[in-house]
């Protein structure tokens, strides 16, 4: 009696079922990435072609690339603005006096931060200097 069993333990694998796995996981993983709003902000330097008349005085502070700051185009230290600005401006009526933010292109956005909280602080106009448009 010869009995054979019908039942025979192939030895090849199907990798059909896992690549559409793998498929439907890059598909996934595509779509939800560009979801993700990255940390970093694509920024250009502003360019205008208007121009803000001030109301009252006005006061220039500059900052050039090696990070030097000047009010009226005198050399000051950073944490001098504050008092100089309150100087320049006293007996001005501070709601239209206007401080005119002029910076390199190089300057972090540290400094103009600074500046732009001593200006909040004092309650004067802020307006950021920009190259005009040809």
């Amino acid at each position: 009696m010869n009995i054979r069993t019908r039942n025979k333990v192939s030895a090849e694998f199907s990798m059909s079922g896992l690549t559409d796995i793998i498929f439907l996981l890059i598909i996934f993983f595509m779509l939800t990435s560009t979801l993700v709003a990255p940390n970093a902000l694509d920024l250009r330097l502003p360019k205008s072609d208007s121009q803000v008349i001030p109301k009252g005085k006005s006061v220039s502070v500059s900052v050039n690339k090696k990070g030097v700051h000047f009010v009226d185009n005198e050399k000051v230290a950073p944490e001098a603005i504050g008092e100089i600005l309150r100087e320049k401006l006293k007996g001005e009526n501070l709601t239209e006096a206007t401080v005119i933010l002029n910076l390199d292109k190089e300057v972090t956005v540290d400094n103009m931060v600074n500046i732009l909280n001593i200006g909040s602080e004092l309650g004067v106009l802020m307006v950021l200097g920009t190259e005009r448009l040809n």
